[in-house]
C-alpha cells in the first residue's frame, strides 16, 4: 500500500482557504514526481503499475502532519530527497507579503519509507 503525507508549517498564519490550496498543491506536485508530460494533452507515469495505481483508485492513506518551523520542514525535505516530494512556496500575492514556503508533500510511496521520515510528527490540528 501507498501513503502520502503533507507536512504544513504551524508557525505561519493562513486562512482555511489558503491552507486547503497549499495542501492541494503539495499533494498534486508530489504525485507528479512519478511522471512527466509527454505533450500538452498527455501525462505518462514513469513507473510500473502497482501501489501508485492502487493509490489512484482510492486504496491509499493521505495524512496532514505539522511542524513548528521552516527549519524543520527543510530538514524533512532533505530526508525525503530520494522519494517523490514537493516543497511548496506561496508566491505572496494574497495573505503573505512575500514568497513563503508553506508545506511539503511526500509520496505517494511505500508506507515504510514515509514512516522512517515522518513517524515522529504530530497530526495537524
Amino acid at each position: 500500500m501507498s501513503k502520502q503525507v503533507i507536512i504544513i508549517r504551524k508557525d505561519i498564519k493562513m486562512s482555511t482557504q489558503k491552507f486547503a490550496i497549499q495542501v492541494s498543491h503539495a499533494s498534486i506536485e508530489s504525485f507528479l514526481q512519478y511522471g512527466g508530460w509527454v505533450d500538452d494533452d498527455f501525462f505518462e507515469l514513469k513507473i510500473p503499475p502497482g501501489s501508485v495505481s492502487e493509490w489512484l483508485k482510492g486504496i491509499y492513506t493521505k495524512i496532514i502532519l505539522q511542524v513548528d518551523s521552516l527549519e524543520e520542514l527543510l530538514e524533512l525535505q532533505q530526508k525525503a530527497k530520494n522519494l517523490p516530494h514537493a516543497l511548496i512556496t506561496d508566491i505572496g500575492k494574497t495573505e503573505f507579503k512575500e514568497p513563503t514556503i508553506t508545506c511539503l508533500g511526500i509520496g505517494p510511496t511505500d508506507i515504510k519509507s514515509i514512516n522512517e521520515i515522518t513517524s515522529h510528527l504530530k497530526i495537524y490540528k
